[in-house]
């Protein structure tokens, strides 16, 4: 099993760090303020794992794809982590019917200026937040923008197709 950590830097930031000077004092702890990014995740072959974005709609890379890590990739065919910091160059996982396929790391940006939250929303987030709720009991929205949930063309054309496709394989 390694431990595999996040590699927090501060891009094109106004903001100032805390009195211990580390970025770790401006970095929710909280990973919904974080674009879903735990701060370490624990990785192994046969370890279950879930996609948190859409890689790749048509060979059903998609948000909530399940699936197992069958290999891991270390850089430079290193056989094992070397050092605390090292992340894999890939993974491959098997997602069942929709085959095994290589993974790479992703690097995201988010906001880390002002207050978190409100500003971190994807485009379609709110849809995917909202189609996942199974009851109204509890639910809450705050600071809803209702502008921000359409954007300038009526649909997603490639949602659209997606959707008919599902439909199809029923």
């Amino acid at each position: 099993m390694w431990k595999i950590k996040a590699q927090d830097k501060l891009v094109d930031s106004t903001r100032k760090l805390g009195n211990d000077n580390s970025i770790d004092s401006i970095i929710p702890k909280d990973n919904d303020k974080t674009g879903g990014l735990p701060k370490e995740i624990e990785i192994f072959v046969v370890a279950k794992v879930m996609l948190r974005t859409n890689l790749n709609v048509s060979q059903g890379l998609v948000n909530g794809a399940i699936g197992n890590i069958t290999e891991i990739n270390w850089p430079n065919f290193a056989r094992d982590q070397l050092y605390d910091e090292c992340i894999p160059k890939s993974i491959r996982v098997d997602f069942g019917k929709d085959g095994i396929h290589k993974i790479e790391p992703i690097s995201i940006q988010f906001p880390a200026m002002r207050s978190y939250g409100p500003k971190l929303f994807a485009k379609g987030q709110a849809y995917v937040t909202l189609s996942r709720v199974k009851s109204l009991q509890g639910l809450r929205i705050e600071q809803l923008d209702c502008s921000k949930l359409m954007g300038r063309t009526p649909c997603n054309i490639d949602a659209l197709e997606e959707m008919e496709r599902m439909r199809e394989l029923r």
